[in-house]
């Protein structure tokens, strides 16, 4: 144990926990919790769990309420309190939207932010989509007056439908019974999801996306859902049924407007308004600064209706965030370094130290937020210089990166920003002029680099195709062989999979643009674009984390050839570079990936069926004659 004062200052110096680590980030609202001090702004946390009891105890269907607080008062770690807190209770979901990539599709990413959201571990290890399932499959099977818990069907689903593959035909006919006016492919979907071998497929096609032909074949799912914006009411309607959602908007004081001129929070605004009418039950959780909650919010041509629904819970006005006194500065810095003193086997003389009771008394005087605090401490204990804040940003951005590779939009919004720090500079031989983004009169190519190339104009067209089913992919392809209609010399798509072999439109359109018209086909590949990615949700933060563009820019200019920026990005310059006409080597094949992953759940349920530690119950889960007294049973009625 560590008790002597300058071996633990030295310790703290070299592991300044302080440092860069004042902004809560999404990964954190859904992984490992921000330290908590559940003192500071218990107020509004507490208000949103005494909404959420009265949507339990049926007092009402539907809450709304918003938490109003300017930059760094915690906004978004009340948010990650109020999941962490409810993660371990069954009866509700958490749905969180915090990035908005186009405002015209506000309906389209929701439907995504559900999808991915309930792709999330929720109660009992498992993920929010299939603690719905499971209530769907209890519901089913309660004519036999049993229940499983979500865990136990997620357990024994594969080996039920290894031994009636009719099953989820069967379940469907079931619940349709009681649920006439939900599409039976969203409920075969949702159902999916307890297969861990069918899951990533099932949640990519509730999400709006397109399946390749084989994966839908291979479900008995359409390759796309026909109205996604229906989907989204079903999935909230179905949800309802056994869950309350609680459905979070955080970051919402972003530039930006739809085509219509209206701002994120009015967008944001009105969709609460509309699904605030519409769902069974469920918690509305907007997060703002009071400024925009006053002169954008309050501004709308329907002010009242949406406020009525945004603040209903606290009779039309907000839930507003304070500063810190005294005793939250001594429980947020104690907390922030208890795990530290832990793991290091430190003895320190108090729990806030090397922090003295004067010193904290006077900031506390400052009525400093919780960010402003934080931003002390790290300045308090640096030695010298201390570590470049953007690089720790940039740090945690490519720590926390998951699930990218399938976001089209995001991919594309990097490389678009990415490019445009390069304009003047010739890169493969091309010097980039401008950048063109959105391309006029599609939205099929993402953007539009126009340049010089051997003293010739170029505009070479770029599209990220990450789309699994053929449909999507021939849209994208034929757009970018139509260079008179773009204005173009030249088209590029970007994709890390191969075309599917049923898609042979689209591969067809691939031979065009490459063999025929001088495009090309550039491999995405991870380890490319995720810096790109990070540096962009850098920038996209910076008001957040007090960083100037400046900052920013500096550290993409020193730091290039290091973290693989501009020109030394090799997924930048193979863009501009000459095409090869080739189509690259390592490409995925999904379509081998879900064979792949269906022949080994397969042959893990043939293996368990034989085994000896499967229980007699086990055996008589959704066995023919169980769902045949079901179906009896409902026939009678």
């Amino acid at each position: 144990m560590i008790s002597n004062a300058s071996q633990i200052e030295d310790l703290i110096r070299s592991h300044n926990v302080f440092d860069g680590h004042q902004v809560v980030k999404k990964s954190q609202v859904w992984g490992e919790s921000f330290p908590d001090v559940p003192s500071i702004n218990a107020h509004a946390s507490n208000t949103v769990f005494e909404a959420i009891g009265q949507v339990r105890r049926g007092q009402c269907q539907v809450r709304g309420i918003t938490i109003t607080a300017d930059r760094g008062l915690g906004k978004s770690h009340v948010i990650s309190r109020i999941r962490h807190r409810l993660q371990s209770e069954s009866d509700i979901l958490f749905i969180y939207m915090s990035e908005y990539e186009d405002l015209n599709k506000i309906k389209k990413e929701f439907l995504q932010t559900l999808a991915s959201s309930l792709k999330q571990v929720g109660s009992d290890n498992i993920t929010q989509w299939q603690e719905v399932a499971a209530a769907l499959v209890n519901e089913a099977y309660k004519v036999k007056n049993k229940s499983y818990t979500p865990k136990e069907l997620v357990t024994r689903f594969p080996n039920a439908l290894a031994k009636n593959p009719n099953i989820l035909d069967s379940l469907i006919s079931i619940l349709l019974q009681s649920k006439s006016d939900i599409d039976p492919y969203l409920i075969k979907a949702i159902l999916w999801t307890l297969s861990q071998a069918h899951a990533p497929f099932a949640a990519k096609w509730l999400s709006g996306e397109e399946l390749a032909q084989s994966q839908a074949d291979g479900m008995g799912l359409p390759t796309i859902a026909v109205d996604s914006s229906k989907m989204l009411c079903q999935i909230l309607d179905l949800i309802g049924d056994y869950k309350i959602p609680l459905i979070c908007f955080d970051e919402l004081d972003g530039t930006g407007c739809d085509n219509n001129g209206f701002t994120r929070p009015q967008v944001v605004a009105s969709l609460v308004k509309d699904f605030y009418n519409q769902i069974k039950r469920g918690i509305f959780l907007t997060a703002m600064y009071p400024a925009t909650w006053e002169f954008q919010v309050t501004y709308m041509t329907d002010a009242n209706a949406v406020i009525d629904r945004m603040a209903d819970f606290s009779a039309g006005k907000p839930i507003d965030l304070r500063n810190l006194n005294y005793d939250d500065i001594i429980g947020l810095i104690s907390q922030r370094l208890k795990k530290f003193f832990e793991d290091n086997a430190i003895n320190p003389p108090h729990p806030a130290y090397p922090f003295e009771e004067d010193e904290l008394k006077k900031l506390a005087r400052q009525g400093l937020n919780a960010r402003e605090v934080l931003t002390w401490c790290a300045e308090r204990i640096k030695k010298g210089k201390g570590a470049n804040p953007v690089e720790l940003a940039f740090k945690e951005e490519l720590e926390n990166l998951a699930d990218f590779m399938d976001d089209e939009a995001k991919i594309a919004q990097a490389l678009i920003f990415n490019f445009n720090t390069i304009i003047g500079q010739t890169i493969k031989g091309v010097r980039v002029d401008k950048i063109e983004a959105p391309v006029p009169r599609t939205n099929k190519i993402n953007f539009k680099i126009i340049g010089e190339e051997n003293g010739k104009v170029v505009k070479i067209g770029v599209a990220v195709i990450q789309a699994s089913g053929g449909a999507g992919i021939k849209a994208r392809l034929n757009a970018l062989t139509k260079y008179q209609d773009y204005d173009l010399t030249r088209g590029c798509f970007v994709r890390s999979k191969t075309i599917p072999p049923t898609a042979t439109l689209a591969e067809n359109l691939h031979k065009q643009l490459v063999d025929q018209q001088g495009g090309e086909w550039v491999k995405l590949k991870e380890e490319e674009i995720k810096p790109l990615i990070a540096i962009w949700s850098v920038y996209q933060s910076r008001e957040s984390r007090d960083l100037s563009e400046k900052e920013i820019f500096n550290f993409i200019t020193e730091k290039a050839l290091e973290k693989q920026l501009l020109a030394s990005n090799l997924l930048i310059q193979e863009i501009l570079s000459d095409p090869s006409g080739e189509v690259p080597e390592g490409l995925t094949n999904e379509d081998a990936l879900f064979e792949e992953a269906t022949a080994v759940s397969s042959e893990a349920t043939a293996v368990s069926s034989e085994s000896n530690t499967v229980s007699s119950e086990a055996t008589d889960f959704f066995d023919d004659s169980g769902l045949d007294a079901l179906l009896e049973a409902i026939t009678k009625r």
